[in-house]
Order: structure tokens, then sequence, then C-alpha cells
């Protein structure tokens, strides 16, 4: 399990197993191949869990409510970042 804080505050955490489920590989393959954006947050929602991810969406919010999709995925390249990191420092 890793646990961290975003640069804008986001709290959270990431079980490590799922980096090696077998559908979410899949399912990131495909985004790499669309390139639509849009399993890219289908991504995000099973790495981080349906809970963090409405989590993570609110916190990206604008004024209007909207969640912003540029803000999301900013926030989640940060995480990833540290879940990287996090690996580094153990071999």
């Amino acid at each position: 399990m890793v646990t961290g804080k975003t640069t804008t505050g986001f709290e959270f955490s990431m079980n490590l197993k799922k980096l090696k489920d077998a559908r979410l590989l899949r399912e990131m393959a495909q985004v790499r191949k669309d390139g639509d954006g849009i399993g890219e947050l289908l991504v995000i929602e099973k790495m981080l869990g349906t809970e963090q991810y409405e989590a993570l969406c609110t916190h990206c919010e604008d004024e209007e409510g909207i969640a912003d999709v540029d803000a999301l995925k900013n926030e989640f390249i940060e995480i990833v970042k540290a879940v990287g990191e996090s690996q580094e420092g153990k071999n």
C-alpha cells in the first residue's frame, strides 16, 4: 500500500497489487492504443477504487461543480509518480 498527498492536497492510498491485475493492464494497453482520453478515466477509477475516484473528482471540481478532466489527469500523474518513486525505493 502506498499513501501520499498531491501538491494540491489530495490524499490517496493505492494497493500496489492492483498494478499486477491483468484486467487493469489490458485496459491500460487499450488506452494507449485508442488515445481518446475516455479510457484513462476508467483506468484511474480502477487503480484508485470508486470511492477515491469520486473523492478525486470532487477535489478537482471548479466553482460550478464540474470535475475538470485536465485537473483530474494532472492529479493522477502525481499519484502515479509517487507510486513509481515508492517502488524505486524498494529496489
